[in-house]
């Protein structure tokens, strides 16, 4: 699956910047989700633009369920 959601972009330096404060940047990646209710332990989890909801609102959720990002 490819996610390219319309006027979300985002440099890699601000990226990285976001990345130290919200995780430990040692965490390893196991998977990649943009379904909160899809998480498991070692996930990555892509906050996006849904079409009622943004997937911010279900961050702590995804972290909760074991996302390490």
């Amino acid at each position: 699956m490819i996610l390219r959601p319309e006027g979300c972009s985002i440099s890699l330096v601000d990226l990285g910047r976001d990345m130290q404060r919200a995780t430990n940047l040692d965490a390893l990646i196991q998977g990649v989700t943009h379904d909160s209710q899809q998480v498991q332990p070692g996930d990555l989890f892509v906050a996006v633009p849904g079409l009622d909801v943004h997937g911010m609102t279900f961050i702590e959720q995804a972290m909760s369920s074991g996302a390490v990002a």
